[in-house]
């Protein structure tokens, strides 16, 4: 196994003062690098991006999620990217599943992962592929319901769990804008 992850964590956000430090707590043991695309903020969450060791791009909402998650990945320098919502949080002790979904990528020549998703509340899980390679040709695509241009093709062992962020429960439309 490799010593050491050379993961950078992308995310895009905005207004998300509550939900931001437990997820970026959860993912920073783990990760190199973490970028963090705004997308307009009024609260604090570009001082607790910046303050918990993350790069912050500050962009205007375009009503385009791939767009923001494209832009995010323009500014990482390791060979493996993690997407991560800021309503989700990795499980605990993930070092180890992440060295072997890396090592599971190189020996089998993978580019794209999946990751469990894991709602907390209502326990169901589904998949989605959020660990791939940094290559020009991976990258996200379509407004809303975004996915990668690849297909994924190896489970990664890792899991995220989320709740709704209090973000979108005050505003369950932000998204449709």
């Amino acid at each position: 196994l490799l010593e050491k992850p050379v993961i950078s964590l992308c995310m895009i956000v905005k207004d998300e003062e509550e939900a931001l430090p437990h997820c970026l707590a959860s993912a920073a043991p783990y990760v190199d690098e973490i970028v963090v695309v705004d997308t307009g903020s009024t609260d604090d969450t570009v001082a607790i991006a910046k303050k918990c060791g993350a790069t912050v791009v500050e962009t205007q909402w375009e009503d385009d999620f791939s767009k923001a998650r494209n832009l995010a990945i323009e500014h990482v320098t390791n060979p493996w990217i993690m997407s991560i919502d800021a309503d989700h949080v990795l499980e605990t002790d993930h070092l180890t599943a992440l060295l072997v979904a890396i090592e599971r990528g190189e020996e089998g020549n993978h580019e794209v992962g999946y990751v469990d998703l894991k709602h907390r509340e209502s326990g169901s899980t589904h998949s989605g592929a959020w660990f791939f390679r940094n290559k020009p040709d991976i990258r996200w695509t379509g407004r809303i319901h975004e996915v990668l241009t690849k297909i994924a093709t190896y489970r990664t062992g890792l899991r995220q769990v989320y709740d709704k962020s209090p973000a979108h429960t005050l505003d369950p439309d932000r998204n449709l804008r």
